[in-house]
């Protein structure tokens, strides 16, 4: 299997299911409501921030894979648009999983080559270490 593809794939299971650890960021969103999402217990960051977070640098990786500029900083990955219904919730989290099957299909047609000549493979393999297990 080209690099690409796996990674592609890894990217999906993280996302949607069928990794081996049986945990993916859809399930574990989905019952979760919109005033759970935003509760923030002491200085610990919400579930919004969080997905918020991890979908961040999806969206940067996408505009690379796109043939844009690297155009990102850390400190915005955890500025999160405010939530203040349920709709603003759920669009939020089918703007991460639209995010995510992009990228994707993206990630699959890069060759090996690509990938292993700069820091791309890195870069995708970070992002993935954010999902939950």
């Amino acid at each position: 299997m080209r690099i690409g593809k796996n990674l592609s794939k890894q990217f999906l299971d993280v996302h949607f299911g069928g990794n081996w650890t049986v945990s993916n960021l859809q399930d574990h969103l989905k019952d979760v409501t919109w005033q759970q999402a935003i509760y923030q217990e002491h200085n610990l960051n919400s579930i919004v921030t969080l997905t918020f977070h991890s979908s961040y640098y999806v969206t940067i990786l996408i505009k690379v894979l796109e043939g844009k500029p690297l155009d990102g900083k850390d400190e915005d990955s955890f500025k999160a648009p405010p939530i203040q219904s349920e709709e603003d919730w759920e669009k939020m989290k089918l703007t991460v999983f639209e995010n995510a099957k992009k990228a994707a299909t993206l990630i699959s047609t890069i060759s090996d080559e690509q990938l292993l000549e700069n820091s791309l493979m890195l870069n995708m393999e970070t992002i993935l270490e954010i999902f939950p297990e």
